[in-house]
């Protein structure tokens, strides 16, 4: 599965306290509350996007619950370049 930005939450998603408007801290912290083990596979950084600085980044989340689901989070294009910053999601792979 993948989402991006302009795709509906899933409600189950939702539930569990996923947003498009959450910062990266609040994802890594949200993900981690949920018993994902959190990777960084690129490092945050303050990056140009058309005319102002974004946040961009890569994080890949593995969760073991008899299966193995793995979330893949790029951020990147957003309103912000801080960690804090609402709205620096861009797109959700998801496998299962």
């Amino acid at each position: 599965m993948y989402l991006t930005y302009t795709d509906e939450m899933p409600e189950p998603w939702k539930a569990c306290g996923f947003s498009w408007s959450a910062s990266y801290k609040d994802w890594l912290s949200t993900l981690k509350e949920k018993g994902f083990t959190v990777t960084i596979t690129n490092e945050p950084e303050s990056k140009l996007y058309s005319g102002h600085q974004t946040l961009s980044a890569e994080v890949k989340a593995v969760k073991f619950d008899g299966t193995e689901i793995s979330f893949w989070l790029k951020f990147g294009y957003g309103d912000s370049d801080s960690l804090s910053g609402n709205n620096t999601l861009y797109s959700i792979s998801v496998k299962i």
